[in-house]
């Protein structure tokens, strides 16, 4: 029933592929429980952007910062990650950041859970 419902086309693009899957995995989710684990890592992360590109995102932030005052908490996490991707865009990555991008914690009794400061750009 899967390959029926998700086979893709000539011109299917690997977004449309994974809207595909998505739709059908949303279109049984009552009748299954997923569940996925980070088990190696990400194995590789491709930054596109020069260094100038990220400071110019800094600069807008801090604009912003003076906008949006009650987001000070949100803004000032965001100009923290960037500083780090600048440094990465200018050869000076650190790596011990880097490997905190996404991660499983124990969750001492209960069920493990990711963390990570990908999270911190989503509000």
């Amino acid at each position: 029933m899967a390959t029926l419902l998700t086979t893709p086309f000539s011109g299917t693009t690997p977004v449309e592929q994974a809207v595909f899957d998505c739709t059908l995995m949303d279109t049984v989710k009552a009748y299954y429980e997923y569940r996925c684990c980070i088990t190696c890592g990400i194995p590789v992360v491709t930054l596109r952007g020069s260094s100038d590109d990220f400071q110019q995102v800094i600069d807008r932030i801090n604009q912003l910062r003076t906008i949006f005052t009650d987001f000070h908490w949100w803004l000032d996490s965001l100009l923290s990650h960037l500083k780090q991707l600048k440094a990465s865009a200018e050869g000076k990555p650190d790596i011990d950041w880097w490997q905190k991008i996404c991660h499983e914690e124990g969750g001492g009794s209960g069920p493990s859970y990711l963390a990570g400061w990908l999270a911190d750009f989503i509000p």
